[in-house]
Formats: structure tokens, sequence, C-alpha cells
């Protein structure tokens, strides 16, 4: 953990996010962030799940997409990254 462990409950989400209950609800159930705890009211957001979830809902608010299209753009996003990165390290040790 890092020094600052800042963790939500569901209700300062939908605050600090202008998300319903239901909507953060979804995005969970969607698998686009893992919250700590068992059901919805003990749930806890670290800062690491609100970035996400800001990105989340960014894209399904500019986007107009559903949060199952969210999810899989998200993961696109992520291996996107993960092949730069890989791409970025060979490329290094080719010495381009």
């Amino acid at each position: 953990m890092s020094e600052l462990d800042v963790r939500l409950t569901v209700v300062e989400v939908c605050q600090c996010e202008h998300l319903t209950y239901e909507a953060v609800v979804e995005i969970v159930e969607t698998g686009i962030i893992h919250p700590m705890g068992d059901e919805p009211r003990n749930w806890e957001f670290d800062t690491q799940m609100m970035g996400v979830l800001r990105k989340a809902h960014r894209l399904q608010r500019d986007l107009e997409m559903d949060w199952n299209s969210v999810a899989l753009a998200l993961r696109l996003l992520h291996d996107l990254e993960i092949a730069r990165a890989e791409n970025a390290r060979l490329r290094q040790l080719l010495g381009h």
C-alpha cells in the first residue's frame, strides 16, 4: 500500500463521480473495478480504482457506451499499453 491509503465508500464514490448507486453496482458487476468488501454497503474503493472508474465514466459518457463495452474498451487499452511497453523494451534491446 502507498503512504496515503484513502478508501471511499460506495456512497462517497457516487457523490465524487456523480454516478447513481445502480451505475456503480453495474460497473463492479462488469468487472471494471473490484472493490474490497463482500456486498455493496461494505465496499471500499482505493485511489487506483477511482482512477479506473473516472476513465470508465468518461468513456461511457463521452462515447455513449454501455458498461460492458466500456469494460472491453478498457481491457483493449490496457493490452495496447502492455504491447507498446514491450515494443519499446525490444527496440531498446535492438539498439533502435
